[in-house]
């Protein structure tokens, strides 16, 4: 994020890392959470068969994309040295979190299929998939940045206040 907001201030790198960790603690951990849910309800309704009615289906992925939203609204405020700002971010990180919790959800009605496909493998299948989703999730969130970054940009050369 850092290269991707350059700007005149500068953060102590030490102060950098630590907002670094934070991020990817808070993305990884936010997501993994929404992902993690909308995979044991999609396994619970697929294997034991019994009619969860259409909210709680319809509510999973809602949840992964109230989540992914916030948590990418949060990354692009606070990691970078020179901020895009709230309003810059804002319809960025709704797109982002929309992209991300419907990927998570995607991949939540998959999962079960995928890994059960590698059933030799077991553990290993579901490590290689997260691996893929992970890399998915951080590369819509980087297009998000940038995108962010643009708009940051064309509201400094129109003089708006952040």
């Amino acid at each position: 994020m850092e290269r991707l907001f350059p700007g005149p201030r500068r953060r102590d790198p030490i102060m950098g890392r630590v907002r670094g960790v934070i991020a990817v603690v808070l993305v990884v951990g936010g997501l993994m959470g929404a992902f993690l849910l909308n995979v044991a309800v999609t396994t619970v309704w697929s294997v034991i068969k019994v009619d969860l009615g259409t909210t709680l289906p319809t509510v999973t992925p809602l949840v992964s994309v109230v989540v992914a939203a916030l948590v990418a609204w949060i990354v692009y405020v606070i990691v970078p040295s020179d901020t895009p700002g709230w309003r810059s971010s804002f319809l960025p990180a709704i797109v982002t979190g929309v992209l991300i919790g419907l990927l998570t959800s995607l991949f939540g009605l998959v999962a079960p299929f995928l890994v059960g496909g590698f059933a030799g493998l077991g553990v290993l299948a579901s490590v290689f998939v997260a691996l893929v989703w992970f890399n998915w999730v951080f590369q819509i969130l980087l297009y998000g940045g940038a995108w962010a970054r643009l708009r940051r940009d064309r509201r400094d050369l129109r003089g708006v206040v952040r």
